[in-house]
């Protein structure tokens, strides 16, 4: 080889040169190595990242979806609620153009068109905690969305 021959030549400074040259060549070769060791430890770790994440949007979807149950059902209970509320307000109706027809009532009607408005009012107020909740749950999966990577903002 002429770059040995050469490199011979020169006694010693040759020989160390060839020694740096050498060394240079196998520490290129190390740190290609190492280089293609990490980039494939790099490529595993993502591999694993991407499993977690597909987990957790599982996991998600599986509360959004039990949250949506959940909402069905509160709309079905504040519907049917609503429908005797209506139902009762019809009687009390009623039972009001009865009374007013009739000009010899007695207290016992007085009273029972009293505890009518009362459980009107009562469930009117609980009518008004359920839609509370409802709102209150519907941020909650307005946040849940945003977290997961929608970009619907909780209204």
């Amino acid at each position: 080889m002429p770059l040995f021959d050469i490199l011979l030549n020169h006694g010693s400074l040759g020989i160390f040169a060839a020694f740096l040259i050498w060394l240079y060549t196998n520490m290129q070769k190390r740190m290609d190595e190492l280089v293609d060791k990490f980039q494939g430890q790099l490529e595993e770790i993502r591999k694993d990242q991407k499993v977690d994440q597909e987990a957790l949007r599982v996991r998600y979807d599986d509360v959004i979806g039990k949250y949506d149950a959940d909402r069905k059902q509160v709309r079905l209970q504040i519907k049917e609620k609503i429908e005797k509320v209506g139902v009762l307000l019809q009687n009390v109706n009623q039972k009001t153009s009865n009374f007013l027809v009739r000009h010899d009532a007695s207290a016992d009607d007085i009273d029972f068109v009293k505890r009518q408005v009362t459980e009107i009012g009562e469930q009117v107020k609980s009518m008004n905690d359920l839609v509370k909740a409802m709102d209150q749950e519907q941020r909650v999966r307005n946040l849940v969305k945003l977290a997961h990577g929608d970009t619907i903002p909780p209204k």
